[in-house]
């Protein structure tokens, strides 16, 4: 993996606010129903300050390798363009959602975001 050596500034309330897109998701590959999308795209912008781009990038996982997880991130064309995200006002925000499934079945959500000017 390439370093780039960027200082890193996160936005708590905007990692809390990916909470409501990864349970979405999660419940449409489980269920096959999308719930709360216009919420959290309405929370997201309320939050998002005027003339900032916010970039996002969900994946769900079947193991809970950080190597392997942060290889793929890196990897991605979106998440390699928000980790090594560069401009003004740079806030980046992660949000991890695991589910427990029976035999040792696991759904493992990541979802990496960066809002910038």
């Amino acid at each position: 993996m390439n370093e780039e050596r960027l200082s890193t500034h996160w936005d708590s309330q905007l990692s809390y606010l990916l909470q409501t897109a990864v349970t979405s998701y999660e419940l449409e590959r489980v269920g096959g129903v999308t719930i709360a999308n216009t919420e959290f795209q309405q929370a997201v912008k309320g939050h998002v300050p005027e003339g900032h781009v916010f970039k996002a990038l969900p994946v769900q996982f079947t193991h809970m390798d950080p190597e392997k997880i942060m290889h793929h991130l890196y990897n991605h064309k979106v998440g390699k363009e928000v980790l090594s995200c560069r401009g003004d006002q740079v806030r980046h925000a992660l949000r991890v959602k695991i589910v427990a499934y029976p035999e040792n079945v696991c759904a493992v959500w990541v979802m990496l975001a960066v809002r910038f000017r």
